[in-house]
């Protein structure tokens, strides 16, 4: 019996191995499963293994940056440390920034980046003439000490094509030594953006200037103090925002705008800026439509200039569409004035406090009969002494 016995298990493991069900899968392969006893089989037997191919290995990302030629994060910005810059306050940096500022343009990178650090400049200071670039600093901690007699920064070649869309951020400018402007913006440069940029002592210059032809400029985040003017448009400069900015103690002019179009300052404080009677906080020279929105103005003894003046300007003979809403001046019993109007026609104020000028707070000085008309108001807190009756010409 225990003979037939072991001759039948013989007999079963042959059938088994013969029919295929025990088959081993070859490496590699997948999806070959034994059939389930009991089942039917197709004809043929169990359907053929699909193989499979091996996942491709991820590319190294280092063999792809060296064969283009780049080094790790270096293709999106150019380090102007990278092109012999140091930051040491010592050694004169323009030559390597301006390379890093030409490295942006031929490697299309476009961005400069300046680390912490204190970059001695000087003639012919930096430029950029190139669409599209940003040149930015890591805050406050990177500063550009600027000497000399030409601008620390230009942007733009000062004609046709324009320069489109340039961004200056995250850094001071220091021109104690210099008798230029900070940063120059020549004719035709369009759509530039000014951010979170301190800019102060440039004694003998302004310290932000848009010449003739510029349009569609961003002012933001600013602090300019200390320089002879702090804002200047120029000739056609239109469609300009300065906003959410401290422009105090700068010795002639905090804004100057001259024969412009749609200036609009907003939520800016303006104050103690012209230390002279011939100064002023915002100097309007022939501008049409120009909105002083929320802004903060305080003068006095020491910086005794008014904190508005329209006047006439080289082109246009009188400011058009001039709205003051929601502004407060300041005299603290000391300034002289508030507005100077010299030449102007329809304009308002509305929500605005002034208060605590000397000699009262409105002046009518036209310069020629009837170049003084169209002022309206409501809503105004008029401290004593008010000055002349403004609202009274029609």
């Amino acid at each position: 019996m225990m003979v037939a016995r072991c001759l039948l298990a013989v007999v079963l493991m042959l059938a088994l191995v013969s029919g295929g069900w025990c088959q081993q899968r070859p490496a590699g392969v997948q999806g070959a499963q034994p059939a389930s006893p009991g089942k039917p089989q197709p004809p043929g037997g169990p359907p053929a293994a699909i193989p499979v191919p091996a996942p491709a290995a991820a590319p190294d990302k280092a063999a792809l940056e060296a064969a283009a030629g780049l080094k790790g994060t270096d293709h999106l910005w150019e380090d102007v440390k990278r092109y012999g810059a140091k930051g040491d306050g010592k050694t004169d940096d323009t030559k390597a920034i301006q390379k890093a500022i030409d490295a942006a343009v031929t490697r299309g990178t476009k961005m400069v980046l300046v680390p912490p650090g204190v970059y001695a400049t000087g003639n012919p200071g930096l430029r950029i003439t190139t669409s599209d670039m940003v040149f930015k600093g890591l805050g406050y901690n990177t500063i550009i000490k600027h000497s000399g007699d030409h601008p620390a920064l230009t942007v733009g070649s000062g004609k046709k094509p324009p320069c489109i869309n340039v961004k200056i951020a995250d850094l001071q400018f220091n021109g104690k030594t210099a008798r230029k402007d900070a940063i120059l913006l020549e004719d035709y440069t369009i759509r530039y953006y000014i951010e979170n940029v301190c800019i102060f002592n440039f004694a003998s210059g302004t310290a932000i200037k848009a010449v003739d032809h510029n349009h569609s400029g961003h002012i933001s985040l600013v602090q300019l103090n200390n320089n002879a003017v702090g804002v200047s448009i120029g000739d056609h400069g239109q469609y300009t925002d300065i906003s959410f900015s401290k422009i105090h103690h700068n010795k002639k002019y905090g804004i100057e705008v001259t024969d412009c179009n749609v200036i609009n300052i907003i939520s800016t404080q303006i104050e103690k800026n012209g230390d002279h009677p011939g100064g002023a906080s915002v100097m309007a020279r022939g501008v049409d439509a120009l909105n002083l929105i929320g802004c903060y103005n305080e003068q006095n003894d020491k910086f005794p200039a008014p904190f508005l003046v329209l006047t006439k300007g080289p082109v246009h003979p009188l400011c058009k569409a001039v709205n003051l809403i929601g502004c407060r001046s300041i005299g603290n019993k000391k300034a002289p004035h508030s507005v100077v109007l010299e030449g102007a026609d329809t304009v308002n104020f509305t929500g605005n406090v002034f208060t605590s000028f000397a000699k009262g707070t409105f002046v009518l000085r036209p310069l020629q009969p009837n170049q003084v008309r169209k002022i309206s108001g409501q809503g105004n807190f008029l401290g004593e002494p008010l000055g002349d009756n403004i609202f009274a010409l029609k």
